[in-house]
């Protein structure tokens, strides 16, 4: 087996555990799992097998807590689904109450996007971070994902923009920009939440 098909399968089975470490929380949750696959995984991104992949971030990028938190967020979108619940709407952008109810109850600390503050959006109940005890409770598969992420190759160097451009991006994206633009301070991504800017993503918190 060559190092890369080893290090995806590290990963691919570290990130099953954990989704199987999430079902022992709640076995209502499809026996489907993460996996990692193909390009995606080249730039740090990740698929769910047959559940629906709704996230354009790359969780795996920030690390195991992040990919953890995301999990969770797609666990809480198919529990509402098992109850034919809707529980985001605007395409999926804006998550509601009954959003907020299922992410709760996995163990997510849920707060409401904010419009007015600095890079602030519209998305509802979506602003999800990873409570202490929810973190302990899943500290053994998030330290084997962690550990199978310090083995994983480095992603590819992208392509250097035109003479005149810059490259700014973010956790999901990179794009080229005139320099006068990124020195502004960034382009805010309402996908992830993050500045695109010429040293990275930066969070809008």
């Amino acid at each position: 087996m060559s190092e890369e098909k080893a290090a995806d399968a590290r990963l691919g089975e570290a990130l099953r555990e954990l989704w199987a470490a999430i079902r022992v929380q709640h076995p209502d949750l499809p026996e489907a799992s993460p996996v990692v696959a193909g390009p995606k995984a080249r730039t740090g991104g990740f698929l769910l097998g047959s559940l629906t992949a709704r996230h354009r971030e790359n969780p795996l990028r920030e690390g195991a807590e992040a990919t953890l938190v995301a999990l969770l967020h797609e666990a809480a979108h198919l529990t509402a689904e098992r109850l034919g619940e809707q529980d985001t709407s605007n395409r999926g952008h804006f998550h509601n109450q009954i959003f907020r109810r299922h992410a709760e109850s996995l163990g997510l600390a849920v707060a409401e996007d904010d419009p007015t503050k600095r890079g602030g959006g519209r998305r509802g109940w979506a602003r999800l971070t990873l409570p202490p005890a929810t973190a302990q409770r899943y500290a053994t598969p998030v330290r084997d994902l962690e550990a199978a992420l310090q083995t994983y190759p480095a992603p590819a160097q992208d392509t250097p923009p035109p003479r005149g451009y810059v490259k700014i991006w973010c956790q999901c994206r990179t794009l080229r920009a005139a320099p006068s633009e990124a020195a502004r301070g960034g382009v805010f991504c309402t996908h992830c939440e993050h500045y695109l800017t010429a040293d990275g993503p930066v969070s809008a918190d």
